[in-house]
């Protein structure tokens, strides 16, 4: 059975998906007992552990998914609406645009989380640069020794509808540089002249 698991979160994207989960039940919690700060540690949390992209992703998600659940159960057993439009009158939106302010709630939750994973990763960065033995093992094992470059394949041949005449020479690659010459030295002592 842990065979199966390991095997199952050792990808990215399924390792994005099981912190973002447990991200997303963080921050509900957070934002249903009122501790919105959780939204941007978990945001810090999810940038730390997967950094890049992934921890972009998760954290946006997670967090807009921690805000919208509780605000969408508390629009199920209450009247929300008046109460947004309250808001929307004190932010300047008027009292008629409550609808803003609930669309507008979960969007600011994923805002938070991507600043936590924004200062997460950027710190990710900065430990990994500075001990590159943080650094997971690569799956694929690099080799110790640089493999050599691979050979030049001639190119095909040119149509005869080419700007070029036919009897032209035709030439592999670019002209090589003008070779230098130098006279050769004389071994052994010098003589000086005398006059």
């Amino acid at each position: 059975m842990n065979a199966v698991r390991n095997a199952v979160v050792s990808t990215p994207r399924a390792r994005s998906i099981v912190a973002g989960a447990a991200g997303a039940v963080v921050v509900w919690i957070g934002a249903g007992t009122g501790v919105w700060q959780l939204t941007p540690v978990v945001g810090l949390a999810l940038g730390l552990g997967l950094g890049g992209r992934e921890g972009f992703g998760a954290a946006a998600v997670s967090s807009f998914a921690g805000w919208a659940i509780p605000l969408a159960i508390r629009a199920l057993s209450l009247s929300i609406g008046p109460t947004a439009a309250v808001v929307g009158g004190i932010l300047g939106l008027g009292a008629h645009n409550g609808t803003v302010v609930i669309v507008a709630t979960p969007i600011l939750g994923a805002l938070l989380g991507l600043a936590g994973a924004w200062i997460g990763t950027a710190a990710r960065g900065m430990a990994l640069a500075v001990y590159p033995g943080l650094r997971p093992a690569s799956p694929v094992p690099t080799p110790l020794v640089p493999t050599p470059p691979a050979p030049r394949q001639p190119s095909p041949s040119r149509s005869t509808s080419s700007a070029l005449p036919s009897d032209s020479p035709r030439r592999p690659g670019p002209p090589a540089p003008a070779q230098r010459t130098y006279p050769a030295r004389r071994s052994g002592p010098s003589k000086k002249r005398k006059k």
